[in-house]
């Protein structure tokens, strides 16, 4: 008689914390100094709590094989993000401005997005990586609105 064992093990930047759980029992740690501290529970709420809080991890995490596979390589994980911090889009969007080596692609949808672009500073980065070799290309409505700007960008 074969036994199909069924063991998973996922990856999660995300969690600072301890737990297991089954189907009737809840066992958290809690971070403290000596002596170990842990949570205890049998109550059905708080298992079921626990368990769907586990599956929202399980859900935003990734297969240890492909982490492993990233540690071995040396390379950078893959992740998609879907920012609601207006600050921080700004922030990457500057930032990644300012990485640009050889080749930036940029699609604006209206003629505002490249007057937005310009105000944060990302057509300046985007001329200074031009100025050193890298191949911009930009696709935008050109309106009265963003003439301007198109006429600095060709003119540097």
């Amino acid at each position: 008689m074969s036994v199909k064992l069924y063991l998973q093990v996922r990856h999660s930047d995300q969690i600072e914390s301890n737990f297991a759980l089954n189907e009737s029992e809840y066992l958290s740690s809690i971070r403290t100094k000596e002596p170990y501290q842990a949570s205890y529970s049998n109550v059905k709420e708080i298992v079921e709590q626990e368990g769907s809080i586990f599956e929202t991890v399980w859900n935003e995490s990734i297969p240890a094989k492909y982490k492993i596979r990233e540690i071995q390589e040396g390379t950078e994980s893959e992740f998609l993000e879907v920012i609601y911090d207006a600050q921080k889009a700004r922030d990457i969007y500057i930032d990644l401005a300012r990485s640009v080596d050889n080749e930036a692609l940029l699609l604006f949808a209206n003629s505002k997005a490249m007057v937005r672009a310009d105000r944060l500073g990302v057509v300046d980065y985007l001329i200074k990586a031009s100025k050193k070799g890298a191949s911009i290309k930009i696709i935008c409505p050109i309106t009265e609105e963003n003439s301007e700007i198109i006429i600095q960008i060709s003119e540097k």
